[in-house]
């Protein structure tokens, strides 16, 4: 499966700079699977007032998720917070290229059927 991060590392900021320049209240946000998960990446330009839990929520809407499975979002190998405000994150986390990056991963929540 391809990555984002496979582009060119000015593709990239150029793509960066193009979303911060057209949406000065917002910032680009690339959500990829992990690698034991089939979900697909989901491109996002998240608002600086939006939390953690308000993104889970939107990748949630667009995956086929049981509602058995439970959504986790990694930055940069860290669980956060889901009352962390989405730019403090991506004043943390963001990449050099001006985008912050995440990893979702879905677990079981409530186990399988015997």
């Amino acid at each position: 499966m391809a990555r984002f991060k496979d582009k060119t590392l000015e593709e990239r900021k150029k793509f960066a700079q193009s979303i911060l320049a057209k949406y000065p209240d917002k910032f680009p946000v690339i959500i990829e699977s992990n690698k034991d998960t089939d979900l697909p990446m989901h491109k996002f330009i998240v608002p600086q007032d939006l939390t953690v839990g308000q993104l889970l929520y939107m990748i949630r809407k667009r995956t086929k998720l049981n509602e058995q499975e439970a959504l986790y979002v990694f930055f940069k190998n860290s669980l956060l917070n889901t009352n962390t405000l989405m730019t403090e994150v991506y004043r943390d986390y963001k990449d050099v290229d001006g985008i912050l990056y995440g990893v979702y991963a879905k677990e079981n929540t409530f186990g399988g059927l015997c």
